[in-house]
This record gives C-alpha cells, structure tokens and sequence, in this order.
C-alpha cells in the first residue's frame, strides 16, 4: 500500500509544493488547478495500483469512479475558494468572517460525506464488499494525504 500512494504522496507531501509554484506565478489560483488536475492524476494512479483490478472490475469501475471525482472536484473547488479566502484574511479576520467560514467548512464538510455515502452505496453494487471497503481505504488515505498537505500551507487566524 505504500508503494500504491508513493506518485500522491511525492506530487503533494511537500511543504513547498503550493508556496513555491504559486510564488513563481503571477495567477496564484491558477496554479492551484494545475495542482488539483496533477493530484488527480496521481490518485488515479495510486487507485489503480491499490486496487489491481481485473478488466471485469476496471469496465465497471472506472465510469463510477470518474463520476464520484467530478463530485469530489467541485467540493474541492469551493474548498480551494476557502482557503485562498482565509489566505487574503487570517490577519484581520473579523468575528462575522470567522463565522461565515466556520460555516462554510461545516457545509463542505456535510458535503463530502453526503457525497460518499452514495457513492459508496453505488461501489458496494458494483464492486465485492471487501472489494469496496478496500477502495474506500484506499481514498480516505488519499484525503487525508491533501488534507496534511493543505493544514501545512494554510495560515493560522490571528
């Protein structure tokens, strides 16, 4: 399993891995999602490598999955809009803006676990049971890999 997260684990385990290209651009935002595309590639390859799936399991696999990390994606976009809100305001945060982020981490938050539960729901049909707790392993892993990556770079409120 290692091995498998190795390609996230070098593209997004580096403390400079979004000061330094956002450093080296004037579109700080775009080089964001250059970083989300290049992570997606990656937790693809660690997927598929964890998961060394037969052709029967990757023809019904692979449509499913896609689906779920579209979803994924646009919970992903409004977390990187959180995080470069906070970036521009974590000195002078007022109470009201506080607040107002609180409530959209929590919404998030209830998003992406709504999110997986139906998609899980949807694997479990497609996939043996055992089949489906190991991918959901495999993508917890994979979250709480961007997540390090991202609580590294993130400001704390002053």
């Amino acid at each position: 399993m290692k091995l498998a997260l190795a390609p996230l684990v070098l593209l997004l385990i580096s403390p400079m891995s979004m000061n330094s290209a956002a450093a080296q651009t004037d579109d700080p935002e775009a080089e964001a999602q250059a970083a989300i595309q290049r992570s997606e590639a990656a937790r693809e390859d660690a997927v598929r490598e964890a998961m060394s799936f037969s052709a029967a399991e990757e023809e019904v696999f692979w449509p499913l999955y896609q689906d779920y990390r579209a979803e994924m994606q646009t919970l992903q976009q409004r977390e990187v809009d959180l995080a470069f809100a906070m970036v521009e305001t974590y000195q002078e945060l007022s109470n009201a803006a506080a607040d107002d982020l609180l409530d959209e981490w929590l919404s998030l938050t209830g998003s992406r676990n709504a999110v997986k539960g139906r998609y899980i729901a949807r694997f479990r049909e497609i996939l043996e049971p055992r089949r489906a707790a190991r991918f959901i392993q495999v993508d917890n892993k994979l979250d709480a890999i961007v997540a390090f990556d991202a609580a590294q770079t993130m400001p704390l409120v002053r």
